[in-house]
């Protein structure tokens, strides 16, 4: 009878190479979530000077009224107005 040769991998060579592939994984995610934190840091940044603008865009607008935000009172019954400030009178000339 003739032996055939094998040339498929064993059951330990398989594991040493997942643990390779695991270690290297646990190596590159710390660096992977650093990436990750500095771009939502960016995008961050982004947002608030893009608010910045539209801030300054609306008080050049109005005559530098500027975007106010009021909270309710639960202590009173009166409720507060919330949102943007409402143009002077005097503004309406403009247009």
């Amino acid at each position: 009878m003739l032996r055939r040769n094998r040339t498929a991998f064993t059951v330990i060579e398989l594991l040493v190479v997942v643990s390779i592939i695991a270690m290297l994984f646990g190596i590159l995610l710390p660096a992977i979530t650093k990436t990750r934190t500095a771009a939502r840091v960016g995008v961050s940044r982004s947002n608030l000077r893009q608010l910045g603008i539209a801030h300054k865009t609306y008080a050049a607008d109005w005559a530098d009224r500027h975007v106010t935000y009021t909270r309710n009172n639960r202590r009173s019954r009166r409720r507060r107005r919330v949102g943007l400030r409402s143009p002077d009178l005097r503004d309406q000339r403009r247009f």
